[in-house]
């Protein structure tokens, strides 16, 4: 068998655990001027603490953090066009633009693909795992790099996600690095016990246990 291709792409909603189906409800959220860093399809945010004063108090999101202890609001899934730009498929850095987000909740299972660092073993199932940004996304396709932290694949509880199978793609190989997984968000922001948690605080709501 083949070694995996490494083409991230971020996160990628699949399926929902609870049986309903993926119909399209994502939530329009802000992404301020002021906030840097581009942003593309893929990428995990959180909430920014305030919202947008023009459509409604649309949220203001900002890229989740990675690492043990951080929780994510949602997935970015698309961009409001720009009217100056139609071909413009992510977020400039400090540019105002609306993102459409998919919201994170426990029952949601994402598409990622691991990093290079470890190989995926059959016995990594099940495990919790934290997430990375990788490399940084494309502009030329608009999509993340965030991928799966292979180093963290264990037991601890307040990893940001738990690798739930490996994806039945026939050109995914198990054993080998960069393979795609299939992920549940443990460390969900609507799951946190406090609005705006930081690393170390403790959770409710997460399959991560």
């Amino acid at each position: 068998m083949g070694a995996n291709v490494n083409a991230p792409v971020g996160f990628r909603p699949v399926f929902n655990l609870l049986g309903s189906p993926l119909n399209g409800g994502v939530l329009e959220c802000y992404l301020a001027a002021g906030t840097s860093g581009s942003y593309f399809i893929g990428d995990p945010v959180t909430i920014a603490g305030d919202s947008d004063q023009y459509i409604a108090g649309a949220p203001s999101v900002s890229i989740a953090s990675a690492g043990t202890g951080y929780p994510i609001f949602g997935v970015i899934v698309g961009f409001r066009p720009d009217p100056t730009n139609l071909a413009l498929t992510y977020r400039t850095t400090l540019t105002a633009r609306y993102c459409y987000v998919q919201v994170a909740h426990p029952w949601m299972v994402w598409e990622i693909q691991a990093d290079s660092t470890a190989a995926v073993a059959y016995t990594d199932v099940g495990s919790n795992v934290n997430f990375a940004a990788g490399g940084g996304g494309s502009t030329i396709t608009g999509l993340s790099s965030w991928v799966a932290a292979t180093t963290s694949m264990t037991t601890t509880s307040t990893y940001q996600g738990k690798i739930l199978a490996v994806s039945q793609e026939p050109s995914n190989v198990l054993g080998n690095t960069y393979a795609t997984l299939l992920v549940t968000i443990n460390l969900c922001w609507l799951g946190a016990c406090c609005s705006n948690a930081s690393a170390g605080s403790t959770y409710i709501g997460g399959v991560g246990v």
